[in-house]
């Protein structure tokens, strides 16, 4: 129940900050191009697989898990929403990838969980 919270925190966070950061451009399409929208993909993204692997670590909380959720989440929704509408840049990339690799490890495991319970 936590995760499934901590994942529609998630989505709600990345749709808030890509409606936020959009803009228009000079031919009046709507992109998601704010110059600083980019720099929070790569936050989000690396904090995620910070926080997962401080959490699978060296912690037996279930807080640092669940921002990862939250954080990996909202990480991808940014980098997917500014490369749908061009947005190529480095930080971009580096704030997707870990981002995807995080919910990779957590649809993984939510997968596991449905097919052998404990």
């Amino acid at each position: 129940m936590l995760a499934a919270i901590s994942l529609l925190v998630g989505v709600v966070v990345g749709l808030v900050v890509l409606l936020i950061g959009r803009r228009r451009d000079d031919e009046g399409r709507l992109v998601f191009g704010a110059p600083w929208l980019k720099w929070v993909t790569l936050g989000f993204g690396v904090t995620a697989v910070v926080v997962l692997a401080a959490g699978l670590v060296g912690s037996t909380a279930l807080l640092p898990l669940t921002a990862s959720i939250t954080l990996a989440v909202a990480s991808a929704e940014l980098g997917l929403g500014q490369l749908i509408t061009g947005g190529r840049h480095w930080a971009v990339w580096c704030g997707l990838v870990p981002g995807a690799l995080a919910v990779a490890f957590w649809i993984a495991f939510a997968v596991g969980e449905v097919v052998s319970p404990h």
